[in-house]
């Protein structure tokens, strides 16, 4: 294909693209025409997806879930609900799939297509949903599924019904939610209704600075860390030099961490998709800090600044966010700056159980004087938070032994002063004892004269 060609289909992607995000929102006469307007697919074009038996319904079923995986995923959410509450689905309906994973066949997609749609595979899936009698199976074309993925873990996919036959349909990415993870932290989100298949993007996102890619599982993280506090799986307990050391093991992994809080922001989430994704109008991000131990690390400035690397030693920033602060902190920044301060100093050591995120950098005065350069430091979904400071009854222990040991170190001190006091007498005695002996041996008789 000649440069002409590749750059006119490349143009008619982008206004495609651009028609279907500018189309969003504009009301339609119904719910199904707005859903083929968005994606560009009419009955005649949508028929030629499925059944998917040639190279060349391959190519179209690849081109209509590319453009599935560019709307919006709340407009496809929205569509999709609109369409159940009518209470028949129809072909070109907005459809949400969930169940359970039966078989799982990739597909390639024609060598032509490749370097536009940006996909060498797509993924085919048998999927099982309901029990006994309501027990039904729909043929699921995605975009994308965790290569991690197996038969018998759990899978929802949200897209357009493609034929009542055989009940099919081809939806953007599909979440995954493994039956058997391979850590607690996995498991808690999982559980919780986080696609956990999402975080080996997010790891692969390391040492980078958030963006949009970060957002959705980001939220989810962070409204199910506020649900699932208090629970009763025990968390890895890491420094925050382990998270340094092996980001991408850490994952969504379940911690504990010791650290000493510096400063809480409360951040206001204005969004309002993402404001019912979280449950709240706002979130808290709290600057803390970790112990390194014996370890030191360097960062590198930015290049040809000509600076030297930045050095930490003993402890290391670690950035915490959560949905909501345990009440005695709550009471602490009231009295410190007031209910309706935006930051609040605050410094405390706390022991935090949360989910690693990643590694996020970000800029930072530190790093300025050393020749600028982004900063990077873990980043903790917090759950749990409990104060390390002593309480009112560990101050009471502290003073009764202090008082203990202080009593026992003044009869230390007297047994001291008397046993000195028995062993001078005893020394004179002894000496009084040897003068006389000596005197006794040295005197002459008088005939010695």
């Amino acid at each position: 294909m000649n440069c002409h060609a590749l750059y006119g289909l490349r143009l008619a992607l982008f206004v495609i693209g651009l028609l279907a995000i500018t189309s969003i929102g504009s009301s339609t006469s119904t719910a199904d025409s707005e859903l083929r307007t968005l994606l560009g697919f009419d009955s005649e074009r949508l028929a030629k997806t499925y059944p998917v038996k040639d190279v060349e319904s391959a190519g179209e079923m690849a081109k209509l879930l590319y453009r599935l995986e560019r709307l919006p995923i709340t407009k496809l959410e929205q569509i999709a609900e609109a369409d159940k509450d009518q209470g028949r689905i129809s072909v070109g309906d907005g459809i949400i799939v969930d169940g359970e994973i039966e078989k799982i066949t990739r597909i390639t997609v024609p060598e032509k297509l490749v370097e536009f749609l940006e996909m060498e595979r797509f993924v085919r899936l048998q999927i099982a949903s309901g029990v006994g009698d309501e027990r039904s199976t729909y043929e699921v074309f995605t975009s994308e599924l965790s290569r991690d993925a197996m038969v018998g873990d759990r899978v929802r996919g949200v897209g357009i019904y493609l034929a009542e036959s055989r009940a099919a349909a081809a939806t953007a990415s599909m979440q995954w939610f493994p039956a058997s993870p391979k850590n607690v932290g996995w498991k808690l989100l999982s559980q919780a209704g986080v696609d956990v298949g999402s975080l080996s993007s997010v790891a692969a996102r390391n040492r980078k600075p958030l963006s949009g890619d970060d957002t959705a599982i980001f939220y989810d993280m962070l409204a199910a860390a506020d649900e699932i506090k208090g629970n009763s799986e025990a968390a890895e307990r890491i420094d925050a030099v382990d998270l340094l050391k092996d980001p991408i093991a850490y994952t969504g992994q379940w911690i504990r961490l010791e650290v000493e809080t510096i400063q809480i922001t409360r951040i206001a989430v204005t969004e309002p998709a993402r404001q019912q994704q979280l449950g709240s109008d706002h979130y808290f991000q709290i600057d803390a800090v970790g112990d390194l131990g014996n370890i030191v690390v360097e960062i590198a400035p930015a290049k040809d600044s000509g600076g030297k690397p930045a050095t930490f030693e003993n402890r290391y920033p670690v950035s915490l966010v959560c949905k909501s602060l345990p009440g005695w902190i709550e009471e602490r920044m009231e009295q410190q700056s007031g209910a309706s301060s935006v930051v609040t100093p605050l410094t405390v050591p706390v022991t935090i159980d949360g989910f690693f995120f990643r590694l996020w950098s970000y800029t930072s005065e530190y790093m300025r004087q050393f020749g600028g350069g982004d900063q990077f430091g873990p980043l903790v979904i917090v759950a749990d938070m409990t104060n390390r400071e002593p309480s009112d009854a560990d101050i009471v222990g502290v003073r009764r032994i202090g008082w203990i040991a202080a009593g026992a170190m003044g009869v230390g001190i007297f047994a001291l002063l008397l046993w000195s006091f028995i062993v001078a007498r005893r020394d004179r005695a002894v000496a009084e004892r040897r003068h006389q002996r000596e005197a006794e041996q040295f005197e002459l008789p008088d005939d010695s004269l």
